[in-house]
Order: C-alpha cells, then structure tokens, then sequence
C-alpha cells in the first residue's frame, strides 16, 4: 500500500538545528492551503489504481493549521485517493499547539496517531535548542492527546546536546517511561551546514555535540527500553506491542509514497522526484501546473545501495532473498564477503535468513553500508 506525506512548511520559530524546509511564519496559510489542495487534485492519477495505507503530516509544524484549513486538505485526500479503513494517518504537533479545538479537529478528521516534538523533558535542553515550549507543556503534552481520544502517540527526543549528562538523558528515558507512551523516535543532535545552529557554533555562541556523548547517550536508550520490553526496530525508533510507525516502515521497505508541498518528495519504486523548495513560488505556480523541481530516475546500483543502507537501520536486517532479487549470486556473495569483517567485531549478526546489525553495531550504521555499496550496476 502506498503513502501519502504532506509538508506544512509553517513554524512558530525556527529551531536551530533544523535543516528541513520550514518558514518561521504563519502567514500565507490560507493561500498555502489552497495551492496543497489543487495539486492533492491534480496528482490524483498518480496513485488511482494504489490502496493509500498510511498519510503523514509533516513539516515544519503541521499543528500550527487552523482546524477549517486541515480540514479541507483532509477533505481532499479523502475525495482523491483510496484510503484504506484502517490507515494509520499521523500529525507531527507540538506540545505548544495541544488546543482542544485542534485535538477535536484532528480527531474528526480520521488522525489516529500523533507524533510529539517534546524533544526534552528537561528545560535546560529546551533553552539550548531554541524550544518554543517549556518543560511543563511536555509534561502535559500525551495527557491532553489521550482526553482528545487519541492513544496512539510517539514521542520525539534528542541526545548528545551538549550539557546534557548521562544522568540527565536517563532521567529523560525515565520520564518518558513514565508516560506509558508505545513509541519513541530518539535523534542525535547533529551539525547541519548552514544552519542556525551551524552558525552559532562557527561564531562560538553555542557548544557543539560531540559523537562520544552521543554513543554513551545510544547504548543508555538501548538498553534501558529493551529491559522496558520496547523493540529497537529501527535505529531512530522504538516500540513496544509492535506499534511501529506503519508510514516510515513503509519508507524502509522501499513502498512507494507521494508527497505533497513545497519540497516534498516522492518515489515510485524506481524513480524519486520533488517538488520547488520555495512557499512563494509553490503558490503561484497552482493551480495552473504542479511545481516540481527535480527527478532522478534510481540506476541498479542506487537501488541496491538504499537497500543495503534502510534494510541495515532495521530490525529485520539485510536479506539474502531480496539481494538475490536485486543482483543474483554476484551480489549476494560480494555482500556476504563484505559483511565478515563486521562479523568478527560483533557489530553485524548473521542468521540463515541473512544479516543484521548487533546493538553495538547500530550506532555505526552508515558506515557498514558505505563500506558494502556497489558502483556501476545497470
């Protein structure tokens, strides 16, 4: 079943460390709103004969919409595309847009899941990442969700912020813990080029994070949520009752997805094609003609290599049947040979089905797979 992701570009503020395409403002939303519902129109065809499994809201801040502009973009998702009864549809909110009007809303408008940019339980982390909201409203955040009868919720943090010790990144798992929450997405800080972050660190006004802190960070969340019984089943995510992020699986598992927005992008399972990075132009550009900036159509070689790298991240590892399917015996040989190395250390498991990474081996992820990419395959 294919996907649908739909990008809100608008944000209360910028955060620091944030790459994505997002303007701190919440102006034009209406305009925005009108263009994202003539191109959900126009792009109807590209998914008429799919089963839509699962819609994403992302961003940006996907919360910051008024209840009546989400639910026209819901209204024209519904009247264009095949959901499935049971798509899992998450909003990204955070915790500083939980307002009952919008809950209702999101609630009405089929959401099922919500994904929460606490970030931090702990103010001090909040203030060094430019935080619009404080340690309280995290706190309250899957409270107000769960009286809106939304129960199925993951929460977002971040490790390796610098100034954030061992005991305070546990103390961030323990209260998570607490919560009784079935999903966790954890992220190392990391150092974007050209952003606010990036500058400041360049012009010493902030700390850099530091790989090391970031390591000890990682193992602590492993081990601690495994004793809680949550799966580990993708490097960035957690879960227990196997409340998997169905949409980002989907992403790991190559399904084809359509995204929907300004820079949005989108894959048909062998070519990978975007829309402009630019609100003003996306906007004037519909409803005459859908605004997309680039394609590139994946070689054999771009094919194998995201597999060997998204099947790594995942729980259930790289496989020899699909390798086979990819690139025969050759392939399947060439990854085994590679792959012996990583044997030896403990970092790569191998069973009869094929090969996995070890706890240890997760935090060094990409490496493994820029070590077993192919060149020049088709």
């Amino acid at each position: 079943m294919a996907g649908i992701y739909i990008h809100i570009p608008f944000c209360r503020r910028k955060c620091g460390y944030c790459n994505f395409f997002s303007l701190a403002t919440t102006r034009s939303r209406e305009a925005f709103t009108s263009a994202l519902v003539a191109e959900l129109h126009f792009r109807a065809r590209e998914a008429a004969s799919e089963a839509v499994g699962t819609v994403y809201w992302g961003g940006g801040t996907p919360s910051l919409l008024e209840p009546i502009q989400f639910r026209r973009i819901m209204e024209a998702i519904h009247a264009s595309y095949a959901l499935e009864p049971d798509a899992e549809i998450t909003l990204e909110a955070n915790p500083d847009d939980l307002l009952d009007e919008r809950l209702r809303a999101w609630k009405q408008g089929g959401v099922n899941r919500v994904s929460i940019g606490i970030q931090s339980f702990r103010q001090a982390d909040l203030d060094y990442l430019e935080r619009a909201h404080d340690a309280a409203q995290a706190l309250r955040a899957t409270d107000l969700c769960r009286k809106a009868g939304i129960d199925n919720l993951s929460i977002d943090l971040i490790y390796g912020i610098p100034g954030q010790g061992i005991g305070d990144w546990e103390e961030n798992l323990r209260q998570f813990l607490r919560l009784g929450v079935d999903h966790l997405s954890a992220y190392a800080l990391t150092l974007e080029e050209r952003t606010i972050l990036w500058h400041q660190v360049q012009r010493r006004q902030r700390k850099p994070p530091e790989d090391a802190l970031a390591a000890q960070h990682f193992e602590l969340m492993h081990r601690v949520l495994a004793a809680e019984g949550y799966a580990h089943y993708e490097i960035s995510n957690l879960a227990r009752n196997e409340r998997y992020a169905r949409h980002n699986t989907a992403y790991w598992n190559g399904i084809p997805y359509y995204g929907f927005g300004p820079s949005a992008h989108s894959f048909d399972g062998r070519r990978r094609y975007w829309n402009v990075s630019s609100l003003k132009d996306y906007i004037e550009a519909l409803p005459l003609h859908v605004p997309m900036e680039g394609e590139e159509v994946l070689s054999l070689s771009d094919r194998i290599n995201e597999y060997l790298m998204t099947s790594l991240r995942t729980q259930w590892g790289c496989r020899r049947r699909e390798l086979l399917a990819l690139g025969g015996e050759e392939l399947l040989g060439r990854v085994g040979e590679g792959m012996t190395g990583f044997i030896r250390s403990s970092w790569v498991l191998e069973d009869p089905e094929g090969w996995k990474l070890s706890p240890e081996g997760m935090f060094h992820a990409d490496g493994i797979a820029a070590e077993l990419f192919v060149s020049h395959q088709g």
